[in-house]
């Protein structure tokens, strides 16, 4: 990049371990790290429990939606008066991402996930990263660290980039996830964590 990056956002599919290769970035650049802030940010500006917030960046599985249904036509609802004091999914979508600008205007950060790098955009200063991974190793991976079958492994991959494609068209419009939304694509069937964050530090210029 033409002027070093002071912020670097890593959007990644399970398992192709963006983390790992984000805290790794951060920890050799000395910046700050952050995921999970993203939604305390949010739901301080909304004076709301983050779990709140952290539901709406994860699309409900058929389980929940049963028992929502049941609810509304008059089931019984544990903590009716935290649920009314819920924001709607419009409204916390709109913190989530005003919660990534604030952390992008701050800069100094290792933002991961939360697709920060669509949130943001090509700004000068911050450099996109996408990590991601064939199924087939990103399920191998997922089997490896304790899911009972190579079948449910499978599975948590399929729905896990099921909603990441939704997440990213209801927060962002985006149908296609094309690899120019990004400055730099890392496959880690390929790459090691090690060579992922040396390609990034040198992008960064650090």
């Amino acid at each position: 990049m033409a002027d070093r990056a002071h912020l670097v956002c890593i959007s990644r599919a399970v398992a192709a371990e963006g983390e790992e290769i984000g805290r790794a970035v951060a920890e050799r650049l000395g910046l700050q790290y952050v995921d999970e802030e993203i939604i305390r940010l949010a739901a301080e500006g909304a004076g709301i429990d983050a779990t709140a917030v952290a539901e709406a960046e994860t699309p409900k599985s058929l389980v929940t939606r049963l028992v929502d249904a049941i609810d509304s036509l008059g089931g019984v609802v544990s903590q009716p008066s935290a649920w009314l004091a819920r924001p709607g999914q419009k409204a916390l979508r709109t913190l989530i991402r005003d919660a990534v600008a604030m952390v992008g205007d701050r800069g100094h950060a290792v933002v991961v996930a939360h697709a920060a790098s669509i949130a943001l955009g090509p700004r000068p200063g911050v450099l996109r990263v996408l990590a991601t991974a064939s199924p087939e190793r990103r399920v191998e991976r997922l089997y490896r660290s304790g899911l009972p079958n190579e079948q449910d492994a499978a599975a948590a991959v399929a729905e896990s980039d099921r909603n990441r494609a939704q997440y990213l068209e209801q927060f962002y419009g985006v149908r296609e996830e094309s690899p120019t939304l990004y400055d730099i694509v890392i496959n880690t069937d390929r790459l090691s964590v090690d060579q992922a964050v040396a390609v990034i530090v040198a992008a960064v210029g650090g």
